[in-house]
Formats: C-alpha cells, structure tokens, sequence
C-alpha cells in the first residue's frame, strides 16, 4: 500500500494519515438525520477519508467535530464524494464544504517533521 503522498499522486493538497475516532452526524438523502462514529484515517484541507460501519452513500452531507494533534478543536462540514466496503466496514471520502487552511498548514508542518516531501 502506498504512503498518500507517493507518486503518482495528483491531489489538490497534501494528505496525512491519521488515527482519530470522530463523532458527528450525517443527512440521508431524504434528509433524515442520523449519528455517525467513525475513524478518520486522511486528513487534508480539502477533506478526509472516514471508516465506519453505517451504510452512508455518495453525496450524503456530513458534520462533525475535529480535534487533531495542536489543532483546537473545530467543526467541519462537507459530502461524501466516494465510498469503498472493506471487509465489514466503508471508507469514504469526505470533501469539505471549503477547504480548512489551517488543517492544511498543520498537514504540511506534520509531514515535514516527517521528512516527507510535499508538492
């Protein structure tokens, strides 16, 4: 398995595997709201990949509260753009509503005490 910011990898911003438990909520499509528990797994400006069990799919609306490594605690909002079964459980990909430049600057200032090039 690659490291996300490997070659070939084309995104918009760099990436930082995380280990976060998140609590929040997510909106089906008939607008019903429901609990979402989850791992976030990636993070990055413009949005994160989640692990979790419930069954959300493509372009449900997701908000939830961060709080990762120095960061104060925020909340973010976006849609579920991808979602992949693994095993019994689904990573998604969450796109933020905007991308969050502070998240970004941390990402940026983690990978580089990792010695990991970015852009």
């Amino acid at each position: 398995m690659s490291e996300p910011n490997d070659k070939p990898n084309k995104r918009r911003f760099p990436r930082l595997s995380v280990s976060v438990k998140i609590e929040g909520h997510w909106w089906d499509l008939e607008g019903g709201r429901r609990k979402l528990n989850a791992l976030m797994t990636v993070i990055s400006e413009g949005g994160v990949q989640l692990r979790c069990a419930d069954l959300i799919p493509a372009n449900a609306r997701v908000e939830f509260a961060v709080k990762v490594g120095t960061l104060r605690r925020f909340d973010a909002r976006g849609v579920v753009r991808w979602w992949r079964r693994t095993g019994e459980v689904r990573d998604l990909g969450v796109e933020f509503e905007e991308p969050i430049q502070r998240l970004g600057t941390f990402v940026e200032k983690e990978l580089a005490s990792q010695g990991t090039k970015v852009g």
